[in-house]
């Protein structure tokens, strides 16, 4: 079972590694993409204000400005 389990993970491993290698980036795949608006767009969720807590950083204090 311990050498499937390597076996198969080690298949994985090795995929990644090629698909990562397989991808490069040329000039010419964003020749024809140019700048636009995308809106109008309704932006909700504005966020007011954020403080992080002094003594533990994994907590987070974030105040919004919606109504409701």
């Amino acid at each position: 079972m311990k050498t499937i389990t390597k076996l198969m993970l080690y298949l994985c491993l090795y995929g990644v590694f090629l698909s990562t290698q397989a991808q490069q980036i040329n000039e010419k795949t964003f020749q024809g993409l140019k700048l636009r608006n995308l809106g109008p767009a309704f932006t909700s969720g504005r966020i007011a204000d954020i403080a992080i807590h002094p003594k533990n950083e994994n907590v987070w204090y974030v105040a919004v400005g919606s109504g409701g």
